[in-house]
């Protein structure tokens, strides 16, 4: 399975550009791209930090992420991060499903492991794993090629689940 990562934008609302440097790199998705990679998977990543020339983030976003979406095709797309990054995670959910609504959303991060059903309903990703996430997003990725018994997954948020 083709599978996405996108890291939040620092500063993403405030400051354009504001760089990140490699310490601030957020370590959660290099462990969800090294099992998903050990678990078969083709993992690749979108760091929309640090890219300067527009006139703003969000204007940065549209163009990198668009043309990201475009050229790997993923299967489905992890997106993760803090309570700051709600706006950035917001725009990026849009941008995705302007492009195809069919390609699965999955949330993570702190963000949702701290409010998941508010965040959950509010953002409307496809999934969200609550807490640590390598062993559910291999799982997730996993079910998505398969079954789709998705209860069987601890941590993780669906649709069907919420809404019963």
């Amino acid at each position: 399975m083709r599978v996405l990562l996108v890291i939040p934008t620092r500063n993403y609302n405030s400051q354009y550009p504001s760089f990140l440097s490699f310490s601030d790199f957020p370590s959660g998705f290099g462990y969800l791209a090294a099992v998903l990679k050990q678990a078969g998977h083709e993992v690749h990543g979108l760091n929309p930090n640090n890219i300067v020339g527009y006139v703003n983030a969000h204007q940065m976003l549209v163009d990198v992420l668009m043309k990201k979406l475009a050229e790997v095709k993923p299967e489905l797309v992890g997106l993760g991060g803090l309570c700051i990054d709600y706006r950035f995670l917001k725009d990026a959910i849009g941008l995705i499903r302007q492009v195809d609504r069919k390609i699965p959303i999955v949330l993570g991060g702190q963000i949702v492991t701290n409010d998941a059903e508010f965040i959950f309903n509010d953002l409307k990703p496809d999934f969200a794993i609550v807490g640590e996430g390598e062993e559910a997003m291999v799982a997730l990725a996993g079910q998505l090629q398969g079954a789709k018994d998705f209860e069987k997954i601890d941590n993780l948020w669906h649709w069907q689940e919420v809404k019963e």
